[in-house]
């Protein structure tokens, strides 16, 4: 169960790197101020910053609830 949640919230991350991925990011790129590169760019640093944190916190958390 807990890889069900992981797999999820690792996917759900990557809404950062697409122009579509959330309104407000829509409403950003609407300004044109902002290439979709731009979002990739800096998308890809949080993407990687995201499942750094999810393992870090599986590692540390789920086993204090006994899923490890």
């Amino acid at each position: 169960m807990p890889f069900i949640g992981l797999a999820t919230a690792c996917a759900s991350s990557f809404a950062h790197l697409l122009v579509i991925g959330t309104p407000s990011n829509s409403i950003v790129y609407s300004s044109g101020h902002l290439s979709a590169k731009d979002f990739l760019r800096v998308g890809i640093i949080c993407v990687v910053l995201a499942f750094a944190v999810l393992m870090l916190l599986s590692m540390l958390y789920l086993p204090l609830l006994g899923f490890w």
